[in-house]
């Protein structure tokens, strides 16, 4: 489900790029992540598209923060931990991965 739900101004866009970003336990990165696709310049429209998969080290806050701080840029998907697939016995991203690319509805 996407955070903030689907009436949010970056919904009512067509952006031309969708960066993905599947996260898992990276804030010490995500930050840094988000700052530098933000801080690109661009003339076209685009959106980022973050699928947090159920961190217990502080990425899912800083996703949340992003998403409530660039509403017109953002889109969140909070993935659940326990709904995860398994693959070769361990518990697996691919879903929180392939996931952002349906986002956009295409």
């Amino acid at each position: 489900m996407e955070y903030l739900g689907v009436d949010k101004a970056t919904n009512r866009k067509s952006p031309i790029v969708s960066v993905c970003i599947p996260t898992f336990q990276h804030g010490i990165f995500i930050t840094e992540c988000g700052d530098n696709v933000l801080g690109q310049r661009t003339n076209f429209t685009f959106e980022i598209v973050i699928g947090e998969d159920d961190s217990s080290d502080g990425t899912r806050e800083i996703c949340i923060e992003y998403a409530d701080k660039f509403p017109d840029k953002v889109r969140l998907f909070l993935g659940d931990g326990s709904k995860k697939m398994m693959l070769y016995g361990r518990k697996s991203g691919r879903l929180n991965h392939l996931g952002l690319y349906g986002a956009g509805g295409g």
